[in-house]
């Protein structure tokens, strides 16, 4: 069947954020959500597709656990930045805020923050190209308190990485740090050592 949804990444050139000439990482999937390529082209040349949903990656979010204020949807930002304004490492006026889907006002919820500028440099150069974006969604989620951690072995800029989600958030830590061993199995961990190794002597 024809393709469902495009995923791009919204940084380029290693995971830095995406300068003005960069390429962008893409995902095609089916209706079904099955993968049917991917590859790594200029924003007019991206694969056609009935959605386009662009990916915010680990190093462009930070997650923020809250209790959701009651306060009416026109004040949700200014009552947001009030809970966080400790927590944040910018200027909340730089940022971007974003709730989960069905969030609910007294419950318990994460958070993301993302820098504005990169996130509308990314959607401008898209737009330019007559790639309009239908939606924006981190590539990795904290997980809800009943969920098991899940761990996704990657490779980038030369090294093994280890993409750690759970309901105490989102990591991405290097294999060669104590961080990563301390949530994986040892038998795990030499496996994925020993596959990185051979991909790097092919």
């Amino acid at each position: 069947g024809p393709a469902r949804a495009a995923g791009i990444d919204a940084s380029a050139d290693g995971g830095q954020p995406a300068p003005g000439d960069g390429d962008f990482d893409w995902w095609l999937f089916d209706a079904q959500g099955q993968a049917l390529g991917e590859g790594r082209n200029a924003a007019a040349a991206l694969p056609k597709a009935e959605q386009l949903v662009l990916l915010l990656p680990e190093h462009a979010l930070s997650w923020h656990p809250i209790t959701l204020p009651r306060t009416p949807d026109k004040r949700w930002r200014a009552a947001l930045v009030g809970l966080l304004e400790e927590q944040l490492l910018e200027d909340p006026e730089t940022l971007q805020l974003a709730l989960p889907p069905g969030a609910a006002a007294g419950e318990a919820c994460w958070v993301a923050a993302t820098p504005k500028a990169p996130l509308q440099e990314a959607i401008e150069r898209l737009e330019a190209a007559q790639r309009l974006v239908d939606r924006i969604m981190p590539r990795s989620a904290p997980l809800s308190a009943d969920q098991p951690p899940e761990g996704h072995f990657f490779v980038e800029e030369g090294g093994l990485r280890l993409r750690w989600t759970s309901a105490e958030g989102v990591a991405v830590l290097p294999l060669e740090g104590g961080l990563a061993r301390a949530r994986l199995p040892a038998h795990l961990m030499q496996t994925a050592i020993g596959r990185a190794s051979c991909r790097e002597r092919v």
